[in-house]
């Protein structure tokens, strides 16, 4: 089961993702160790789909949304958890997105993570995804 938590400022190393209308957006974002991916995120397209940038340690996953339907915020988080489910724990910053829209991702985050397999041979713990915890804020990821 995730865990999804609701915090003011969540630091700066750790995986985040990071969702906007606009590359500047995303920018602004950014910590000191991730000023290296601006000329990469400004580049990037509307229609593009989640990108990862591995810094090593940890990956920064970009994406520019232009969401209005509670499903296609579903969508979405069924696609951000296709990129994460590796991850232990994932920062997650979406600067305008409204209550309902933060709800309706993470329902896709955990309708994303739904495995049906009942009639499949049991598999050992570590075959299954890591994420135990998502953090969500609107501040900052610095």
């Amino acid at each position: 089961m995730v865990e999804f938590v609701v915090r003011r400022n969540i630091g700066a190393k750790g995986n985040k993702v990071i969702a906007a209308t606009k590359p500047e957006e995303i920018i602004k974002l950014l910590g000191q160790a991730e000023s290296g991916l601006h000329t990469a995120i400004k580049k990037k397209k509307p229609e593009d789909k989640i990108k990862e940038y591995n810094l090593g340690e940890y990956s920064v996953f970009v994406a520019l949304i232009n969401l209005k339907t509670a499903v296609e915020w579903q969508k979405f988080g069924a696609a951000v958890w296709h990129k994460i489910k590796n991850c232990r724990e994932v920062k997650i910053a979406v600067p305008t997105a409204k209550p309902q829209d933060i709800y309706e991702l993470s329902l896709g985050i955990e309708l994303g993570s739904y495995r049906f397999d009942k009639y499949f041979t049991k598999k050992t713990d570590t075959f299954y995804p890591k994420l135990e915890k998502v953090a969500y804020t609107n501040t900052g990821l610095k």
